[in-house]
């Protein structure tokens, strides 16, 4: 086999390695080396196949008539990452890492891009999936004018997991120390003796855009929904956040009630334009909102909820049933409306994300090791350009 080399025409631009292997496959690298291992991998049999978990994971995507598949070695993609970052993970952290691999395949639709992947744990990890597969109604409490939502089977069971690989790493996206404090210092509350015992049912975080007749000072506001096991701890929990709030904080804590439901707001002078409510939903359900007045778009319950809506339909994939969570983003209504432009971007990436309407994603839990994941990112079409 022979190894041929193309120059850039930019001396400061490494070489392609370039590869046949058989007359049938094409091999392109960024150095010499990496072409060598993958002719070496070819004839000893000795590839990406016969990694743990790989063969079964293509195994359950086999009726898949994609347009293209990838793989990522998750473990050895993050190692790699590490050293050659300028900030590298320390190895203690790096062996919490427990995701084996990542396989997925690409299929082009008529309004935009279907990925359909498996993960898979090592075979040695601890860490096991939660086949909590339960997340189902949030997106029937939360209104249309939803337009970020995230939502999970069991709040309490997504901590633990996330703290396998967050605890003590500085480049997690939220430092559990950090919450926990902050928790503590600002309202009193210990995050994982107070709070996380009763969030044991499915849950929801959205983004809900205030109505456009509104004189609200805030364009959205951000409410959380909570489906307890546990209403009498939660309660004590909540009331005695009241207290807080108008002790430490000096917030007016009024009870009012909405669509004859009996609410609780916090109201704050200094923050004028901004409410706090919070109250029960059926099935004992507990909601949070933040910002603009909007309880009244899902209490008693949301008419039309952001399930119904087509955009959420046809964003989201519904056919990992059941399932263990969704996100939801409607960019159109987000990054790319007037007023209510959450991110600025350069005008680069402001053209590819100016081209994106929505992504939404699915997850559930196959079993104990597998995951499994369905995202569909739908463009803007010329026509509605």
């Amino acid at each position: 086999v022979t190894i041929r080399q193309k120059q850039s025409t930019d001396p400061s631009k490494t070489p392609l390695a370039i590869v046949l292997i058989d007359r049938h496959f094409l091999v392109i690298a960024n150095r010499p080396d990496v072409a060598e291992r993958t002719i070496n991998a070819y004839q000893s049999n000795d590839s990406i196949a016969s990694t743990p978990g790989y063969a079964a994971a293509w195994q359950s995507l086999r009726n898949e008539k994609a347009f293209a598949r990838a793989y990522v070695n998750l473990s050895t993609a993050t190692r790699e990452l590490s050293n050659s970052s300028s900030r590298p993970i320390d190895a203690d952290i790096l062996a919490k890492v427990s995701t084996q691999g990542l396989v997925t395949t690409l299929n082009l639709q008529t309004e935009g891009i279907l990925f359909r992947g498996i993960s898979w744990l090592q075979p040695k990890s601890q860490q096991v999936h939660s086949l909590d597969n339960r997340a189902k109604d949030m997106p029937t409490r939360f209104p249309d004018s939803t337009v970020l939502f995230v939502s999970g089977s069991n709040l309490e069971q997504l901590w633990k997991s996330y703290l396998v690989v967050a605890q003590d790493n500085p480049r997690a996206p939220l430092n559990p120390t950090w919450l926990r404090s902050a928790l503590q210092e600002s309202v009193g509350l210990d995050w994982d003796k107070e709070l996380l015992p009763w969030m044991t049912g499915e849950f929801g975080l959205g983004l809900v855009r205030a109505q456009v007749d509104s004189k609200a000072n805030f364009p959205g506001s951000v409410t959380v929904m909570v489906e307890t096991k546990n209403r009498s701890q939660a309660e004590e929990v909540l009331a005695q956040l009241d207290k807080t709030m108008q002790k430490k904080y000096k917030f007016k804590v009024e009870e009012s009630t909405v669509q004859s439901r009996s609410v609780v707001n916090w109201i704050a002078p200094q923050f004028q334009g901004m409410t706090v409510t919070r109250g029960w939903l059926s099935g004992d359900v507990a909601f949070l909102s933040i910002g603009a007045p909007i309880s009244e778009t899902f209490i008693p319950k949301p008419a039309p909820s952001l399930a119904e809506t087509n955009l959420f339909k046809t964003a989201v994939p519904r056919d990992l049933q059941p399932n263990n969570g969704y996100f939801f983003w409607d960019l159109e209504n987000t990054l790319n409306a007037e007023g209510f432009d959450l991110i600025q971007f350069p005008p680069a990436q402001k053209a590819i994300v100016g081209a994106i309407r929505s992504i939404g994603v699915t997850g559930a839990a196959i079993d104990e090791r597998t995951a499994k994941y369905e995202v569909f990112i739908r463009v803007r079409l010329r026509a509605e350009s």
